[in-house]
C-alpha cells in the first residue's frame, strides 16, 4: 500500500462559495428489536439530529422475509398498502419518538411492516433518502436479500452497520472505495454530506489503469468534486487485486470509521455466484459501510 503525496489538488485553493449546508435527507431506520433500540435506531437518530432531517422507524420481523425478495417495482399498486402510515401514536411509536428525542432527533415517524416487505420497502423508499440497517438483523442470506432490494430495486443509499456497533457514528475518518464505476460515483455523490464534515478522507484507488476507456463520456474526478466542499482527499493505492479483502485491509490501515463504496458494480447474480467486493465487504467489514448501486 502506498499513501501517495501526489494529490493533484493538494495546493489548489478554490474560491469560496455561499452554499446551503448539505444534508443526507430523510432517513429510514430498519428496526428489528423495538424494546432494545439497536444500533440502526441509534445511528439513524444521531444522523437525523446532526443534519436536521426527518426520521422514520420501520419495525419488521426479518424472519418473514423470503430469501429472494423479488422486484417490488413490478408489483401492481391497485390496492393501498395499509399499515404503512405514521403510527407514532402507538405505544412503540411513542417509545421510538422518546428514544429519538434523547438523541436530539425531533421529526420522527413510525411504521410496522407485517407482510409484503419488499413492496412496502419500495413504497417507503419513495420518500426517503438513506436507509440505516444492521448486518446482524438476521442470517447472511436474508440480510443480503434485503440490502440488494434496497440498493437495486429501491435505488436507495444504505448505511450497513457491523455487528454490535456502539461507536459515536461521527464518521471523522472516511475511506472511499474507488474503481471508476458508476456505482462508486453514485456512492460518493450520496455520501457527500458526510464527506464534507469528515476530518480525513481517503480515496482507496482500486482502478487498474489511469486510462478511462470511456473517453467520449463526461469525466468524473473525485478530487475536484469533493474539493468544492473544501475536502482534501488523500489518495491511497490499494495493493493486490483490489478485492474485497484488499479494500477492507486498506480501510483498516488508514483507521477509517466509515467505508463508502459502490455496490454491485457487477451484476448481483455474478457477485452471488463468484463472490465480489460487495459480498465480501458485507460479510467481513468491522466498520459501517455506506453503499449505493
Amino acid at each position: 500500500m502506498n499513501l501517495s503525496a501526489q494529490n493533484p489538488l493538494a495546493n489548489v485553493v478554490l474560491p469560496a462559495r455561499d452554499m446551503p449546508a448539505r444534508t443526507v435527507g430523510d432517513i429510514l431506520a430498519l428496526i428489528t428489536a423495538g424494546a432494545a433500540w439497536g444500533s440502526s435506531a441509534m445511528v439513524a437518530a444521531r444522523l437525523a439530529a446532526r443534519f436536521g432531517t426527518s426520521l422514520t422507524g420501520a419495525y419488521f420481523d426479518p424472519e418473514i422475509v423470503t430469501t429472494v425478495m423479488g422486484d417490488a417495482s413490478m408489483s401492481p399498486f391497485a390496492q393501498p398498502l395499509g399499515g404503512i402510515g405514521n403510527a407514532i401514536d402507538s405505544p412503540n411509536g411513542r417509545e421510538f419518538a422518546a428514544f429519538a428525542r434523547r438523541h436530539n432527533a425531533i421529526d420522527t415517524h413510525w411504521t410496522i411492516l407485517r407482510t409484503q416487505i419488499a413492496r412496502r420497502l419500495h413504497w417507503l423508499g419513495s420518500w426517503h433518502d438513506l436507509v440505516v440497517l444492521e448486518s446482524d438483523m438476521s442470517n447472511v442470506e436474508k440480510v443480503r436479500s434485503i440490502l440488494s432490494n434496497l440498493l437495486i430495486t429501491c435505488r436507495l443509499p444504505c448505511l450497513l452497520l457491523p455487528p454490535n456497533y456502539h461507536d459515536s457514528a461521527r464518521f471523522e475518518r472516511i475511506a472511499i472505495g474507488w474503481n471508476n464505476s458508476l456505482s462508486a460515483t453514485r456512492a460518493i455523490h450520496a455520501a457527500r454530506p458526510l464527506l464534507a464534515q469528515a476530518h480525513q478522507v481517503y480515496l482507496l484507488d482500486g482502478t487498474l489503469s489511469s486510462t478511462d476507456e470511456r473517453d467520449d463520456f463526461p469525466h468524473f474526478d473525485p478530487y475536484q468534486y469533493l474539493a468544492q466542499d473544501g475536502v482534501t482527499v488523500i489518495p491511497v493505492e490499494v495493493a493486490g487485486d483490489a478485492s474485497g479483502e484488499s479494500l477492507l485491509s486498506s480501510a483498516r490501515h488508514v483507521r477509517s470509521d466509515l467505508l463508502v463504496l459502490g455496490a454491485y458494480s457487477h451484476s448481483p447474480l455474478r457477485e452471488r455466484i463468484l463472490g465480489g467486493v460487495t459480498r465480501h465487504a458485507m460479510e467481513h467489514a468491522d466498520i459501517p459501510l455506506f453503499m449505493r448501486h
